[in-house]
Protein backbone atom coordinates (compact mmCIF):
# COMPACT_ATOMS: atom_id res chain seq x y z
CA UNK A 1 0.00 0.00 0.00
CA UNK A 2 2.82 2.41 0.83
CA UNK A 3 4.26 2.05 -2.65
CA UNK A 4 0.88 2.79 -4.21
CA UNK A 5 0.41 5.98 -2.22
CA UNK A 6 3.98 7.01 -2.85
CA UNK A 7 3.82 6.51 -6.57
CA UNK A 8 0.37 8.08 -7.01
CA UNK A 9 1.37 11.28 -5.20
CA UNK A 10 5.06 11.08 -6.15
CA UNK A 11 6.23 10.96 -2.54
CA UNK A 12 9.91 10.58 -1.80
CA UNK A 13 11.31 8.45 1.00
CA UNK A 14 11.21 11.22 3.59
CA UNK A 15 7.65 12.17 2.69
CA UNK A 16 6.53 8.54 2.93
CA UNK A 17 8.11 8.19 6.35
CA UNK A 18 6.23 11.30 7.47
CA UNK A 19 2.90 10.15 5.99
CA UNK A 20 3.21 6.84 7.83
CA UNK A 21 4.43 8.47 11.06
CA UNK A 22 7.66 6.48 11.07
CA UNK A 23 9.79 8.70 13.33
CA UNK A 24 12.79 6.36 13.23
CA UNK A 25 12.82 6.35 9.43
CA UNK A 26 12.48 10.16 9.34
CA UNK A 27 15.53 10.49 11.59
CA UNK A 28 17.55 7.98 9.53
CA UNK A 29 16.73 9.67 6.23
CA UNK A 30 17.60 13.12 7.59
CA UNK A 31 20.97 11.83 8.80
CA UNK A 32 21.84 10.06 5.55
CA UNK A 33 20.13 12.32 2.98
CA UNK A 34 19.53 15.73 4.57
CA UNK A 35 19.06 17.24 1.11
CA UNK A 36 15.78 15.29 0.83
CA UNK A 37 14.20 17.89 3.09
CA UNK A 38 14.86 20.61 0.54
CA UNK A 39 14.58 18.69 -2.73
CA UNK A 40 11.53 16.47 -2.26
CA UNK A 41 8.21 17.69 -3.61
CA UNK A 42 5.01 15.77 -4.33
CA UNK A 43 2.74 16.38 -7.32
CA UNK A 44 1.05 19.21 -5.41
CA UNK A 45 4.36 20.94 -4.65
CA UNK A 46 4.35 19.99 -0.97
CA UNK A 47 7.69 19.48 0.74
CA UNK A 48 8.17 16.98 3.57
CA UNK A 49 7.79 19.87 6.02
CA UNK A 50 4.44 20.84 4.45
CA UNK A 51 3.25 17.25 4.85
CA UNK A 52 4.41 17.03 8.45
CA UNK A 53 2.45 20.15 9.34
CA UNK A 54 -0.68 19.14 7.39
CA UNK A 55 -0.95 15.53 8.58
CA UNK A 56 -2.81 15.17 11.86
CA UNK A 57 -0.95 12.27 13.50
CA UNK A 58 2.50 13.75 12.82
CA UNK A 59 4.15 14.52 16.12
CA UNK A 60 5.62 17.88 16.99
CA UNK A 61 8.94 16.05 17.41
CA UNK A 62 8.98 15.22 13.70
CA UNK A 63 8.24 18.82 12.77
CA UNK A 64 11.04 19.99 15.10
CA UNK A 65 13.46 17.48 13.53
CA UNK A 66 12.65 18.84 10.08
CA UNK A 67 13.20 22.43 11.17
CA UNK A 68 16.52 21.51 12.83
CA UNK A 69 17.66 19.66 9.71
CA UNK A 70 16.75 22.65 7.53
CA UNK A 71 18.63 24.98 9.86
CA UNK A 72 21.75 22.78 9.69
CA UNK A 73 21.51 22.67 5.91
CA UNK A 74 21.20 26.46 5.73
CA UNK A 75 24.29 26.92 7.95
CA UNK A 76 26.34 24.60 5.72
CA UNK A 77 25.32 26.58 2.62
CA UNK A 78 26.58 29.85 4.15
CA UNK A 79 30.08 28.42 4.70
Amino acid sequence: MANNKGSVYELGSLSLAIVFSNETQVENILQIFPVALLNERNIFGHSPLHLAIMIEPTSSETVCRLFKAAKKKKKKKKK
